[in-house]
């Protein structure tokens, strides 16, 4: 399924994201209580941004081994992940 919406996805929308580039896009903190489900490893939030979102109040979980989208790549992961969140 991640291939497949790989597959059609238009590459050059990602030029849109170029006036993000160095710039600090972390929330500065939560508005409610929010939890934060990475997939392990993260392509998206680093290990070092993984720790400034806790610094700023938020929860963080990482499902290992499960792709981009956590809850189609591992649903169990997922679940479990939410365990003692809900």
């Amino acid at each position: 399924m991640e291939l497949e919406t790989l597959a059609a996805w238009d590459e050059n929308t990602a030029f849109g994201l170029a006036p993000a580039f160095g710039a600090d896009l972390l929330p500065a903190a939560p508005v409610v209580p929010s939890l934060v489900q990475l997939a392990g490893p993260s392509v998206m939030i680093s290990p070092a941004n993984a720790t400034e979102l806790e610094r700023r109040g938020f929860h963080v979980r990482t499902v290992t081994g499960a792709g981009h989208t956590i809850h189609r790549g591992d649903f169990d992961g997922f679940m479990a992940s939410l365990d003692g969140w809900i």
